[in-house]
């Protein structure tokens, strides 16, 4: 089967693109052509991830100029679709989000006599801010409506927009989406809550270097340093490691933070390792990938998935499970589908730096429960996660929606 992608989306790539990447990869050798066209910034986007074959449609960064394209029509988006349709033929159209340049991609969902497909790759379909965790830490019920204005989250001003592309999808696209792919049961739960169904669970891929699966996993290092790899953004939580850290450092002098990755919130997290005075032991490595990826690994003992907004699962999390590292993790969305309390490392109350950082002293000072986590870990991932796993659940959807009635037009 032949399988267009779009993937629409501002910002730093992730593991949203990362898992593009993949699946794409695999499917394609399987003999399922692909074709991935990306909505977004192309400088941006390019500079960090440019993934084969696919193309950028440009859209502005910022403004009333980039705001206006969104809400009103752009025959040009429209027309380059057609265009790829027309030439490639796709059997299905697999929609990795909705988020940019929506009026024109919700016309053209509504009038393609293709099947479409949607992953909820996070909480944006259900929440305007895509966190579903009030200022108190509680986590909310979802939807995008008027009452988010007043619930305390930091809608402001663009709420009305988040309504309107609300109101799009519900109306333009929903009626054409013949199956929802829910990363993990919180997420499932979130879209059958706000009546998108049929939805299907299905645990993300993460490619892992086959050199990487076929030696055993690196002995843990000896020093006690705990890492933290993603997106630099306040919802990751990272500026809770950050702050527990002097508390840690106290406890374990020669304990270090590694931070890779990069966002917007770097500098505010060096003023603060500054300010705490632990700058010497909270390192900044930057975007990691390939053997930096595996020396980042190499150097952790633990990797942290603090996360203070809603994650529909947690990739990261089974990148550091496959190279036998333990996991401590928030115990909030999709999390704690793939980290079992206790058996590969410990789920903690998201945002509390005093519990953050007492579980990273005890942990830290226990290496054999440690190394015990990273084997158990290793383990589970082998059994349940690897790729082929999820590629023959897709593989078996796809074939679900095409031998099914089409959603009316």
């Amino acid at each position: 089967m032949r399988i267009l992608r779009i993937n629409d989306y501002m910002g730093t790539p992730g593991g949203t693109e990362s898992y593009i990447e993949a699946v794409s990869a695999r499917l394609s050798a399987l003999g399922h052509p692909q074709r991935l066209l990306t909505i977004s910034d192309v400088e941006e986007h390019l500079a960090y991830r440019p993934i084969p074959g696919e193309e950028v449609f440009p859209l502005r960064t910022l403004g009333v100029r980039r705001v206006l394209e969104d809400l009103v029509d752009l025959p040009p988006l429209r027309e380059r679709l057609a265009q790829i349709v027309s030439e490639f033929r796709p059997d299905l159209i697999h929609l990795h989000h909705f988020d940019s340049l929506f009026t024109p991609l919700a016309r053209f969902l509504r009038d393609v006599a293709v099947p479409i497909v949607i992953t909820a790759h996070d909480a944006k379909l259900v929440c305007p801010i895509a966190t579903l965790v009030l200022p108190d830490g509680r986590l909310c019920e979802g939807g995008i409506l008027p009452r988010c204005q007043f619930t305390g989250c930091a809608v402001g001003f663009g709420l009305p927009y988040k309504l309107e592309q609300a109101r799009i999808f519900r109306d333009m696209v929903a009626p054409r989406i013949a199956l929802y792919f829910a990363p993990s049961h919180a997420a499932q739960a979130f879209l059958e809550r706000h009546r998108m169904r049929p939805t299907r669970v299905l645990a993300p891929i993460v490619e892992i270097p086959s050199a990487v699966l076929e030696r055993p996993p690196r002995p843990m290092p000896p020093d006690p340093v705990v890492g933290f790899l993603g997106r630099l953004e306040t919802y990751k939580g990272v500026m809770t490691l950050v702050e527990a850290w002097p508390k840690v450092r106290a406890a374990l002098p020669g304990a270090r933070l590694v931070i890779a990755g990069r966002g917007p919130l770097e500098a505010a997290l060096r003023q603060r390792a500054a300010e705490l005075h632990v700058e010497g032991a909270v390192q900044f490595r930057g975007w990691v990938d390939g053997p930096a990826k595996e020396t980042f690994f190499e150097e952790v003992q633990l990797l942290a998935v603090p996360s203070e907004g809603y994650e529909n699962f947690g990739l990261i999390g089974l990148e550091a499970m496959a190279r036998g590292r333990g996991v401590l993790g928030s115990r909030l969305g999709g999390i704690p589908d793939w980290l079992v309390d206790g058996e590969v490392g410990r789920l903690l109350a998201p945002g509390d730096r005093e519990v953050w950082a007492q579980a990273l002293v005890e942990a830290l000072r226990s290496r054999e429960q440690v190394a015990r986590w990273g084997a158990q870990a290793r383990r589970r991932y082998l059994e349940q996660y690897p790729p082929q796993v999820h590629v023959e659940g897709l593989l078996e959807a796809y074939r679900g929606v095409l031998a099914a009635p089409a959603p009316a037009r």
